[in-house]
């Protein structure tokens, strides 16, 4: 009885038969016009041959999806585990090239107009060896005046070469500055935001670290031999290093041209950098992001966490935003628990004085409900527990716990960290306010709240609700 192999798509047409006891599989297109196709098995040896009645050309070769020849070969070769050796062949040598190409996930693409513009401009300008004309490349996206020494340029916010800016070696930092300051990932965030999660493996440091590496061995060219045989970093860092030892460099070493091997070198680098989904947006977009939360005069990051545990909660600290107030934000509190709202949930307060205070109080109260996987709710109070925290903390600022309280409206611009994810607006309350919410309900303080008009962001605000 035959079986249809896939109802849509180039292999809607096809159905095929098994048979065990002669050891045979075998395929019928269903065109009228192919063969069947068959595997015979003998002796652990599978050969077979036939003829097929597809499109070479067009759409219905090009596109993977549609390509019923791509289809029989993408079959064949989802088997090649079970083989010790595999060898395909057809009259017009299409089967070995694609199969090749299987090897490999990075494509090496073509250079758009004016990526071929700046090649011919730096290559005019002499920098005729690949190697330098690729660091050439990052000091032209970086704006850099070519006569200077990279050093200098190298931005000291660069998180997953930081060790590297230690030890004073600066390739690998400049490759990452140039990440920092002209590129974003996917649509993921801002790629400078990376050190919130430094030491913790992620996308963003993998996909990062996987161009920068690659990359430094394009300028480095053999200089190095350890460059050529090393551990991978990371599934992306594997396959562009197998790209360019069994690709790239017999492709640049064939090619006699110089102007040729400068570009080659050229769709290398923006192929690796596509590759490990990142996002060219430039100097004037990044330096506006950066403008807008590196106005405040201090932003500091700290984490909270449990000695015996790996779990921690990250507080950023914005300096007079707004005027006269800091700013505390969680950092990646909304993929930390596993309860589903805390999930979905980040964490924003803003006080007028004590900021470190307020900080080891929001971390630790976070951290506390990351330990019991305790999530949010709309309309939440700790209760009486700050003095846990920070001793004297209440007899100093008359506030025994903070209350959490989902926002309603958002300005337009503001980020999203998490699609569908809520933002919790945190403030300190006093004892009697946490007693008012425990004798009438969490929606009764609110509209108590609302009536009073007070700045939750003083930290020394009376309480709204009188003895």
């Amino acid at each position: 009885m035959a079986k249809a192999i896939k109802k849509r798509g180039a292999t809607k047409n096809w159905s095929y038969k098994i048979n065990e006891e002669e050891e045979t599989f075998l395929v019928d297109f269903g065109d009228e016009l192919s063969e069947g196709f068959g595997i015979h098995f003998e002796k652990q040896v599978a050969d077979d041959c036939c003829k097929v009645y597809f499109p070479l050309d067009g759409e219905l070769y090009e596109d993977e999806k549609k390509s019923e020849f791509k289809a029989l070969l993408n079959m064949i070769y989802s088997a090649r585990t079970s083989f010790s050796r595999m060898e395909i062949t057809d009259d017009y040598g299409l089967a070995e090239d694609f199969m090749e190409s299987k090897k490999f996930k990075l494509k090496l693409r073509e250079l758009t107009e004016e990526e071929m513009e700046r090649a011919k401009r730096l290559y005019n300008l002499g920098y005729t060896a690949h190697p330098d004309f690729v660091l050439k490349l990052i000091y032209d996206y970086l704006e850099i005046p070519f006569d200077e020494e990279y050093e200098k340029y190298v931005n000291p916010k660069v998180s997953c070469t930081r060790y590297d800016l230690e030890d004073q070696k600066f390739l690998r930092p400049f490759i990452e500055t140039f990440l920092y300051e002209t590129s974003e990932y996917r649509d993921q965030g801002r790629l400078f935001l990376i050190d919130d999660y430094f030491g913790e493996l992620n996308a963003v440091w993998f996909s990062a670290y996987a161009f920068i590496l690659i990359i430094e061995e394009v300028i480095l060219y053999k200089d190095d031999p350890f460059l050529k045989y090393h551990n991978s970093f990371g599934v992306k860092e594997g396959q562009a290093h197998k790209y360019y030892v069994q690709k790239f460099l017999p492709m640049l070493e064939n090619e006699t041209d110089p102007f040729e091997r400068c570009i080659l070198a050229y769709r290398f680098f923006v192929s690796v950098y596509d590759f490990c989904g990142l996002v060219y947006v430039g100097k004037e977009k990044i330096a506006l992001d950066q403008n807008r939360i590196s106005s405040a005069s201090d932003i500091e990051l700290r984490y909270y966490m449990h000695q015996d545990e790996k779990k921690r909660i990250g507080l950023r600290k914005y300096e007079d935003i707004p005027e006269g107030y800091s700013t505390l934000v969680s950092v990646g509190l909304a993929s930390f628990a596993k309860t589903q709202c805390f999930q979905n949930s980040e964490v924003i307060m803003a006080v007028d004085e004590d900021a470190g205070q307020a900080m080891k109080c929001l971390g630790m109260t976070l951290l506390s409900f990351a330990r019991e996987d305790f999530g949010f709710d709309k309309g939440f109070c700790t209760g009486n527990i700050l003095d846990i925290f920070i001793p004297g903390f209440e007899e100093q600022h008359h506030k025994a716990g903070i209350y959490f309280m989902e926002i309603d409206k958002l300005p337009d611009d503001f980020p999203f960290i998490i699609r569908g994810g809520r933002v919790y607006m945190a403030f300190f309350v006093t004892r009697q306010e946490i007693d008012y919410m425990l004798k009438y309900g969490f929606e009764k303080f609110e509209e108590a709240l609302r009536e009073s008009n007070v700045d939750l962001r003083q930290l020394g605000r009376e309480s709204i609700i009188e003895i």
